[in-house]
């Protein structure tokens, strides 16, 4: 098999956080207190919101409409964390951050697991890998085709 063909191996990372960007953007308290008051107030949405942490959409949705029906006091103690959430969701693309890219500047390897080589030296190239860390994004690469070189 060629370093051109697939090996059928698939690492969906998206199924596999269950939040753990929540957790590394410290925003699972917040997920986690929202949850509580969905239940707390009968909300029709508090028992979804364990399969839906990886859905930012879902998330954004479900915590707007937990927030604006919370009685003030609740409001107050968890306006701290939503202003938090509400921030990122500005600042940043949600999707991307579930399971965030990494890019791994990497030998070419031939289909021999040799590394590629023109007259200045070894070929390299940019791998863009998704991972909650970098080393779970370089679970990812295929090492019969790239040997990792550097973070860029």
């Amino acid at each position: 098999m060629t370093c051109q063909q697939t090996t059928g191996k698939k690492v969906d990372t998206l199924t596999q956080t269950g939040g753990r960007w929540l957790v590394r953007l410290e925003l699972a308290d917040l997920v986690w207190g929202m949850a509580i008051l969905s239940d707390e107030y009968k909300m029709a949405w508090a028992a979804s919101w364990g399969e839906h942490l990886d859905d930012p959409d879902w998330l954004k949705r479900a915590m707007a409409n937990t927030f604006v029906q919370l009685k003030p006091d609740d409001k107050d103690r968890v306006r701290p964390l939503y202003e938090d959430w509400l921030w990122y969701e500005k600042n940043f693309d949600m999707k991307a951050l579930v399971v965030p890219e990494y890019n791994a500047l990497c030998y070419l390897l031939d289909g021999e697991g040799k590394r590629v080589s023109r007259m200045d030296g070894p070929v390299t190239v940019l791998r863009g890998l998704k991972g909650q860390d970098k080393w779970e994004a370089m679970a990812t690469m295929d090492k019969r085709c790239y040997e990792f070189k550097e973070w860029w």
